[in-house]
């Protein structure tokens, strides 16, 4: 099994190119706590729309400037 953010994950996940965009972002434990660094970082100067979402191999939350699908 690999570890991501001290979760395991499934060793088959381990090639997906999602997965180590796990790996290099920050993982928040709530929706809130990224919803508030969402905010924060909204209001730098130029700053791209940023969302939040949960991560299906650390079970977290991180943020991405890419709209979530629906």
């Amino acid at each position: 099994m690999g570890v991501v953010h001290g979760q395991e994950v499934d060793p088959r996940q381990i090639n997906d190119p999602e997965f180590h965009g796990c790996e290099r972002k920050r993982r928040f434990e709530t929706r809130v706590e990224a919803q508030k660094a969402a905010a924060v970082a909204r209001t730098r100067k130029g700053a791209p729309a940023i969302y939040v979402y949960q991560c299906q191999y650390c079970g977290g939350w991180h943020l991405t400037h890419r709209r979530p699908r629906s």
